[in-house]
């Protein structure tokens, strides 16, 4: 049977219902990378508003450190590097350079399936998905 188990950094929260007596996996916050990522995107109204919309800036935090803001805006902050794009197919690429580069076992964040993740894939250039 393929178990699937869940956990974030320190604590153990258990695995999919199909497996209830498989043992819950204590992640290494150090080893094991667990990273949040969120985008803010401008809205213009539930009319107006759609994919297309500009990405304004997204943040990428992991729990070994690892902090990145990515915006349109030029951010400046100690200790965080701070990249500065200048449209939505940038931001997408950007994103996934760094999420690959960075290889965590999990990705977590607010809404993320049911928005950023489409909102990236909607944003990248044709010519940059893979299969």
């Amino acid at each position: 049977m393929n178990t699937r188990r869940y956990a974030m950094c320190g604590y153990c929260v258990g695995n999919t219902l199909s497996v209830p007596d498989a043992s819950p996996v204590l992640i290494d916050r150090k080893r094991d990378h667990v990273l949040a990522y969120d985008l803010e995107v401008e809205y213009y109204g539930p009319k107006i508003s759609s994919l297309r919309n500009p990405i304004l800036c997204s943040s990428l935090v992991c729990t070994c450190g690892y902090i990145v803001i990515i915006s349109r805006s030029d951010v400046r902050l100690p200790s965080v590097t701070c990249i500065r794009v200048y449209d939505n197919e940038e931001m997408s690429e950007t994103i996934m350079r760094l999420i690959s580069s960075h290889n965590p076992i999990f990705i977590v964040g607010h809404n993320v399936y049911d928005f950023d993740n489409v909102k990236i894939a909607v944003s990248l250039p044709s010519d940059s998905l893979e299969c």
